[in-house]
């Protein structure tokens, strides 16, 4: 190989890497408005972070299904009785992104503190695990949001038994 080849394979390994690492850097976009949006109770903004046909599923550490909800407008209404309900601050964390194209799985850490703003206290934590797609206009959404809950505290059974009914 020339230097000229060998010039050109780098500047193409490089293109690859930054493509890979803007990716990346959306999807970290992606997975903090999605947080920001719901704490800041703006529905509508966190339901546009999954693609029309998204599914969100929650199950417990067995894998049994608590609760699910297909489709973006059945998303949005769980956000509106979610922000009308309950005041929240949910963190993402130690997120781990694997991308192929215009697809990725993304596999995330979570915690949920609510509290009526005196008494803040860790109410929830466990993993997102994320099928996420590239959608036309650039953005990345969640195709599939599976919520695995490690711990959810007694004061959320009231949260878990009002949505049960939204969604299915």
């Amino acid at each position: 190989m020339d230097e000229h080849e060998d010039s050109i394979a780098r500047i193409t390994r490089l293109e690859e890497t930054v493509a890979v690492l803007q990716a990346e850097r959306s999807i970290l976009a992606t997975l903090y408005g999605y947080s920001n949006a719901i704490d800041r109770r703006a529905s509508a903004e966190w339901a546009s972070y999954f693609t029309s046909d998204a599914t969100l599923v929650g199950v417990d550490v067995d894998g049994k299904e608590l609760v699910k909800w297909v489709g973006r407008e059945e998303i949005a209404a769980f956000a509106d009785f979610h922000t009308d309900k309950f005041l929240f601050r949910h963190g993402v964390a130690h997120s781990r992104i694997k991308v192929d194209g215009d697809r990725a799985h993304v596999s995330s850490g979570y915690t949920l503190i609510t509290g009526d703003g005196a008494d803040p206290m860790l109410s929830a934590w466990g993993n997102y695990e994320d099928d996420m797609i590239k959608e036309a206009d650039g953005v990345w959404r969640f195709e599939t949001r599976l919520m695995v809950s490690l711990q959810i505290r007694p004061q959320l059974s009231l949260f878990r038994e009002s949505v049960s009914g939204i969604g299915r």
